[in-house]
């Protein structure tokens, strides 16, 4: 699992998983030209409405302003990175002050993308 614990409407919300989110959510908004959230680690009302809108948007079963571990809208927001990344459409986020190892082309399998997006939590 990608994050340890739900994110968003009546979630435990902790910080490291907000984060993530948040900078999976920034990756669609990006290419969306949406206005980007703060990546603060607080599930507040914009990030919570950036996932009901991002759940709207992809036509998801249910629209709840929640991202579950192991839940469909977790899972799509990394499909949609990942597909990104391969057709050279995004890079991956990054954060200030780390800088690991830069994902080469051969890199780009779901496991390798998903340890990567792990580290990012902190």
């Amino acid at each position: 699992m990608i994050i340890d614990h739900s994110v968003g409407a009546k979630a435990t919300n902790s910080a490291p998983d907000v984060r993530l989110v948040q900078r999976l959510l920034n990756d669609h908004r990006g290419r969306h030209n949406e206005v980007l959230l703060l990546v603060d680690g607080i599930a507040g009302p914009k990030t919570i409405g950036a996932i009901s809108e991002y759940q709207q948007q992809n036509r998801m079963r249910l629209v709840d302003g929640l991202v579950n571990p192991s839940g469909p809208t977790i899972a799509h927001l990394v499909e949609a990175l990942f597909a990104g990344l391969s057709a050279g459409m995004v890079q991956i986020p990054s954060l200030p002050g780390f800088e690991p190892e830069p994902l080469k082309p051969t890199d780009l399998d779901k496991k390798t993308v998903e340890s990567y997006l792990r580290k990012l939590r902190a």
